[in-house]
């Protein structure tokens, strides 16, 4: 009994420690007039879809959101960043890129550090 609560507190422990290496927490601080959303702060990460990967973004309520327009079909559900997009100070006809955020999670695709 006590070697089967180990092996799962040992799992759990390998698990929570994985994940903290797969998001990169970003905020507005941070980025300052280079900050492209309404939200203040969040995480970046990527997920392996089964047509390559994605990268996206949590919003402090738990949100997720693709930073690469309309992700091809995977099995995680992302949001369109859009709604929670600022426009952009120099033309506020168009939405800041969110080009700052894709590439602070683009380290994260690496294959030792995919959710999966």
């Amino acid at each position: 009994m006590n070697l089967k609560r180990c092996a799962v507190m040992g799992l759990l422990l390998l698990v929570a420690g994985c994940m903290d290496d797969r998001f990169q927490s970003v905020s507005e601080k941070r980025f300052g007039d280079a900050w492209p959303l309404t939200v203040s702060h969040g995480q970046v990460a990527c997920f392996n879809g089964e047509d390559g990967e994605i990268i996206f973004f949590v919003a402090p309520d738990g949100k997720e959101y693709s930073l690469q327009g309309n992700p091809a079909p995977v099995r995680k559900v992302l949001l369109p960043i859009s709604p929670i997009t600022k426009r952009d100070p120099k033309n506020s006809d168009v939405f800041m890129k969110t080009d700052v955020l894709i590439k602070e999670g683009k380290p994260l695709c690496d294959p030792s550090k995919m959710i999966f």
